[in-house]
């Protein structure tokens, strides 16, 4: 979160309290010293090779409010075997969960697909000029995962960016192809290619 840089916002992410097989991602977001919070894989000692799909595919729904257009939203792909700032990145809407009175969760999530070609490699908050868009080629060793939320937009800071708290249930974040035929989807990662080495991390 943006704590890293002198700002207040803070979020965390785990299991639902309420017991629901998915993972929240919930906290407030402040304008003063940042405004933008996140959440990441710890740096996978074994890579995925994602070069057989056509992009990220994220399941979820926010929860909090019905007003995801007045925040930018962000997935991160890190395809450099460290923690540094220089990561690919996609804005997405997540779409406003549904409340459903006969299933058990109450809320309905759906799905988003983000194309390999919709991200582009910022540093920071800012794209790198003079990159090409990310490729599936160019996913043969995916170190990490993520999600960012953020007052700032390709243009800047949103003028009506929405302040406050936010939480967004995440049912799944994985890879889709659009055609599907003869292709495996890869299967929940070990946990041994998901241990850090610091435990805070795991």
């Amino acid at each position: 979160d943006d704590v890293v840089m002198g700002g207040v916002s803070s979020s965390a992410i785990g299991p639902d309290l309420a017991g629901r097989t998915c993972l929240v991602w919930a906290g407030k977001c402040r304008t003063q010293g940042g405004g933008f919070t996140g959440c990441r894989s710890v740096a996978l000692k074994t890579p995925l090779d994602l070069t057989a799909f056509d992009g990220i595919s994220i399941v979820c729904g926010l929860e909090s409010d019905d007003e995801p257009a007045r925040r930018t939203w962000k997935a991160t792909v890190r395809t450099q075997n460290n923690r540094g700032e220089v990561v690919y990145q996609a804005s997405f809407v997540p779409p406003v969960a549904s409340k459903d009175p006969t299933s058990k969760d109450g809320f309905l999530p759906a799905e988003v697909r983000i194309p390999w070609e919709s991200f582009r490699l910022v540093r920071g908050p800012v794209v790198v000029p003079d990159v090409p868009p990310l490729s599936a080629d160019q996913c043969s060793a995916v170190y990490g995962l993520g999600l960012i939320m953020s007052r700032f937009g390709p243009n800047g800071p949103m003028p009506d960016f929405r302040d406050g708290p936010f939480r967004l249930a995440l049912h799944s974040y994985g890879v889709y192809v659009s055609n599907g035929e003869g292709i495996e989807p890869p299967t929940t990662l070990p946990r041994a290619a998901m241990l850090g080495d610091r435990s805070s991390e795991n």
